[in-house]
């Protein structure tokens, strides 16, 4: 379950939420979070076991015209976010970027909208507060899974 070669680059590709131009052609990861905090520390979790890069989104209304412009592989989705819920998002990027795997992270703790999310297509459902190991398991679990589909 190694991501993408591209992936494990070390340099730092996108800062305060905007990503840099080198990142335009490589495979990232977007987080998604109205928690600008959060945000954050999941990104230098990720950074530190070489997931990159990793870009983040706290207006989920966005995320959309990002996937337009950036090469997303992986987002992870918070459920509960003003404007737009996750799940919500869930759904629209499952109909208009199938391409891209989807990771819930949320503090939403319930069975019930663990398996719609699933449903539509989530990868995985995580609930906060994650574990930093199961939370790189995860990711890493969902680059694999979407390079493989890519392939075939």
């Amino acid at each position: 379950m190694i991501p993408a070669p591209s992936l494990l680059e070390a340099d730092g590709g996108a800062r305060g939420g905007v990503a840099m131009d080198s990142t335009h052609d490589r495979p990232a990861v977007l987080l998604v979070d109205d928690e600008e905090a959060l945000l954050r520390s999941v990104r230098l979790v990720l950074r530190a076991a070489g997931i990159d890069p990793v870009l983040t989104e706290s207006d989920p209304c966005r995320v959309t015209a990002r996937l337009q412009r950036e090469n997303v592989v992986l987002a992870l989705l918070d459920i509960t976010m003003p404007r737009l819920n996750g799940e919500a998002l869930l759904v629209e990027l499952s109909q208009g970027f199938p391409e891209v795997g989807v990771i819930m992270l949320t503090a939403t703790d319930d069975p019930d909208t663990a398996e719609r999310c699933r449903r539509h297509g989530a990868l995985d459902y995580l609930v906060k507060p994650v574990d930093r190991a199961r939370l790189i398991a995860a990711v890493r679990q969902g680059l694999d899974t979407v390079q493989r589909c890519a392939v075939s």
